[in-house]
């Protein structure tokens, strides 16, 4: 199988017509930028089919025979759309749609960042020292980020909301990925329905990945928004999910103070990934220790599913044995409404395949689950295995202080699962 990617990479880097036909610049040598810029900012105001596009010190639809090295100090970065059926996009450090045959280096500073659109059937997408849309990178990648605040707002239905921070996304690497990424407060917010909002700190999502991930993040104020229906909801960081192939180790350490997703309306989905692998496949084994001091997730509405994941695997295969440590000073899911499901797993394994051993270590200080309403479901899962095969041995260390589940309604389930193999 690696063989096999590896070929495929090849392939495409040697197809003379593909790079012609699909990308804009050609480089036979190395790329270094190195970029400072005080303020910068683009608006616009029209009826519909806008483009916003900001790039700076990334490689976009390109080929780059060397390998590529950026350092970006950004003070104020702005971006405003009004209109619809448009498209808003900054790469800050980053490579899209590209093709590098070297190793990838980019260092980040950024102070502010802001993206705002309003309309319906738009598309907003930031990427900082993020490798995404398809790229693919011959050598292993190496990304530092510093964000104090990040924010992207959007009003209106039909609408796509995505961020990527250290992150590959949709590509192909055929060395090892190191992400470091520290951030101080970021925020997401959509107003609407039909829209789907997503980001990316420090994960790998939909990407093949040839050698070892190792990921280390630290995230002060992490907050999604969005009010309205049929809406998706998804935070991942310092995880590997959708679908990604990990051919090493995935080593991942994150910090969070403060986690927080809130979503009013109905027939809406809501997930949160720290320190977790999801639907993916590793080849090696994971070692993932998360700190989270506070995390909460907050619905209303009827028809709604909410599902938090820390330090575990989900629906998987791991080559490997896994290693997770989880601290959570404060764990909190709200529902209200009826027919709505309610999940929270924690140094959990779950609908998974695992060839070596499990060692799981939980310390949790307050778990809070709560649900109003008739029809409800309520699961929560602590350093336990479920409807999963180990080869290997399993053991868990679980401490609990508090542990609260509470259900008012009709017709309802309620289960809990500590330390447990079912």
């Amino acid at each position: 199988m690696k063989k096999k990617i590896i070929a495929i990479m090849i392939a495409t880097l040697a197809s003379g017509s593909a790079l012609a036909a699909g990308s804009s610049s050609t480089v036979g040598g190395v790329v270094q930028s190195t970029t400072t810029v005080g303020t910068a900012s683009q608006s616009q105001n029209s009826r519909n089919n806008s483009t916003q596009d900001a790039a700076i010190s990334s490689i976009k639809n390109s080929t780059i025979i060397g390998k590529v090295d950026t350092r970006n100090r950004i003070g104020r970065f702005s971006q405003q759309q009004n209109g619809r059926s448009s498209n808003q996009q900054a790469n800050i450090g980053s490579v899209r749609d590209s093709r590098v045959m070297g190793v990838v280096n980019s260092r980040n500073n950024v102070r502010r960042f802001n993206q705002t659109q309003n309309g319906f059937r738009n598309r907003q997408e930031s990427n900082i020292g993020s490798v995404t849309n398809g790229s693919i990178i011959l050598g292993s990648v190496n990304t530092t980020n510093r964000v104090n605040n990040f924010n992207q707002q959007q009003r209106g239905r039909n609408n796509r909301q995505e961020s990527n921070i250290g992150s590959i996304n949709n590509s192909n690497i055929a060395g090892g990925v190191r992400t470091n990424n520290q951030i101080r407060r970021f925020s997401q917010q959509q107003r609407g329905r039909n829209n789907r909002q997503y980001s990316n700190i420090g994960s790998v999502s939909n990407s093949n990945v040839l050698g070892t991930v190792n990921s280390r993040n630290t995230i002060l104020r992490f907050n999604q928004t969005q009010s309205g229906i049929r809406n998706a909801q998804r935070g991942n960081i310092g995880s590997v999910t959708n679908g990604s192939t990990i051919m090493g180790t995935v080593r991942t350490n994150n910090y969070v103070n403060n986690f927080n997703q809130r979503q009013s309306g109905n027939r809406n989905k809501q997930e949160a990934n720290i320190g977790t692998v999801n639907d993916s496949t590793i080849l090696g084994s994971v070692n993932t220790r998360n700190n989270v001091r506070r995390f909460n997730q907050n619905q209303s509405g009827r028809g709604n599913t909410q599902r938090g994941n820390i330090g575990s695997v989900y629906d998987s295969n791991v080559g490997g044995s896994i290693t997770s440590n989880n601290r959570v000073t404060s764990f909190g899911q709200q529902q209200s409404g009826r027919s709505n499901r309610q999940e929270a797993n924690i140094g959990t394994v779950n609908d998974s395949n695992i060839l070596g051993s499990i060692n799981s270590r939980n310390t949790i200080g307050r778990f809070n689950q709560t649900q109003s309403g008739f029809n409800n479901q309520q699961e929560a899962n602590i350093g336990s295995v479920k409807n999963s095969t180990v080869i290997g041995s399993v053991k868990s260390t679980v401490n609990v202080k508090s542990l609260n589940q509470t259900q008012s309604g009709s017709r309802s389930k309620q289960k809990i699962s500590i330390g447990s193999v079912d």
